[in-house]
């Protein structure tokens, strides 16, 4: 069979119940899109795309199972799904677009793959019942505020292999208390870790060479860093805030941008 693309133009407002067509395997761009009526949505096997914004804004949408023929979803796919609780990406998706689940605000566990390799800007960003991430085992990347605001989560689980952190990605989670960096890890941004006031302690990687602004900027239980000869440069602000800072070991080879670093 050749290949098809649904695209719904115009969701009917009382579209509850939606099953796609066997023999479908792309889903277009904003194919379901503030469809905020629907609540039950079957994906057949055989679908191995869904394109950007595809069900954005489907407000009452409580549960999707993504067959396991799915490879690429598009950014903001699943934007603004508010009632959306769980999901399982399937093993073959390599990358996470940007805003892919941003503001799924009901959005308690997810799974991962292990072929995944990139969580994009923003991708879960303002999911506050979030609590649970599973898997990702082959992940290398985390964009620019990821997990920005994800306030239930308490503890991440970052693979060996994990390269970078970047800008933001875990910015305001102000309930993440346990997060052990793995020595992969090579770069972490500004503000990565800022507002994240349940850590308590924390291990920079060795092949870390910076700690950029702002980086653990209001972690306000924070107490204990460990700081590798590896670091070069702390940059301004990066401890600002830290009050319960009691140890810290700052390499004298380190250059320290000025005195804000812990103001």
């Amino acid at each position: 069979m050749s290949d098809l693309s649904i695209k719904l133009e115009r969701c009917a407002i009382d579209a509850v119940s939606v099953t796609i067509p066997e023999g479908v395997t792309s889903i277009a761009d904003n194919a379901f899109s503030n469809c905020t009526q629907l609540t039950s949505l079957k994906i057949p096997e055989g679908v191995e795309t869904i394109g950007s914004y595809a069900f954005s804004a489907c407000l009452n949408l409580k549960e999707v199972v993504l067959p396991s023929t799915v490879a690429s979803i598009g950014e903001g796919a699943f934007k603004g799904c508010s009632n959306l609780t769980s999901i399982s990406i399937p093993e073959g998706v390599s990358e996470l677009g940007e805003r892919t689940f941003i503001r799924c605000a009901r959005l308690e566990r997810v799974s991962l793959p292990a072929s995944l390799e990139t969580i994009g800007d923003s991708c879960f960003r303002g999911c506050e019942a979030l609590r649970t991430v599973e898997g990702a085992v082959g992940l290398t990347t985390i964009g620019p505020r990821a997990f920005m605001t994800c306030k239930a989560l308490e503890r991440i689980d970052l693979p060996n292999g994990l390269e970078n952190i970047e800008e933001g990605a875990f910015i305001n989670c102000t309930a993440l208390a346990q997060v052990t960096l793995p020595e992969s890890l090579a770069w972490i941004g500004p503000c990565a870790f800022k507002g994240c006031a349940a850590l308590e302690r924390i291990a920079i990687p060795g092949d870390v060479r910076s700690i950029e602004e702002s980086t653990f900027e209001g972690c306000a239980h924070l107490s204990e860093v460990a700081v590798p000869d590896s670091v070069e440069f702390i940059d301004k602000a990066a401890f600002a805030g830290c009050d319960a800072l009691q140890t810290i070991d700052i390499p004298e080879t380190a250059e320290v941008l000025d005195e804000s670093l812990f103001e």
